[in-house]
């Protein structure tokens, strides 16, 4: 299938509901910790939590594209593809495609960058820390 105007607009789409799995994700995960769980358990538990509602987003919208998408991937069992769904079928097949490829990255690699995130952001917080105990300005507050 050719990149389209309308293939681009699939994968706006696409970058759209993915962003709204991360936040799903990632907000779970930062409740957690300002409760007072661990980061680590944080991240087990809320992957856990929204497991269910993140696949069953991703799979509502696939099963629910398929009447657009399947003909364009066997039109020997469904025909070709023509009229109007010939323009809209780069929609669908950019948005399954999406889809299928994002949600294992967004369940399994959301979790290691926020790991990455938050050691740098700690990092960061100790050498200002440093920095401000060298030059002889007060620090207020703990910053571990």
């Amino acid at each position: 299938t050719n990149l389209t105007g309308m293939a681009y607009l699939g994968i706006i789409v696409v970058c759209g509901l993915v962003v709204n799995n991360g936040i799903i994700l990632i907000d779970a995960i930062n409740k957690l910790r300002r409760s007072g769980v661990p980061r680590e358990e944080a991240i087990r538990i809320g992957g856990r939590n929204r497991l269910r509602p993140i696949l069953m987003t991703t799979l509502t919208t696939i099963i629910g594209l398929a009447p657009l998408v399947l003909p364009a991937i066997f039109p020997g069992f469904f025909g070709p593809v023509e009229g109007r769904a010939a323009m809209y079928t780069p929609i669908g097949l950019a948005v399954v495609g999406g889809l299928t490829t994002s949600t294992p990255l967004t369940l399994f690699l959301m979790p290691i960058f926020y790991v990455m995130f938050d050691n740098l952001a700690r990092w960061t917080v100790k050498i200002i820390a440093r920095v401000k105990a060298m030059s002889g300005v007060r620090v207020a507050g703990n910053l571990e």
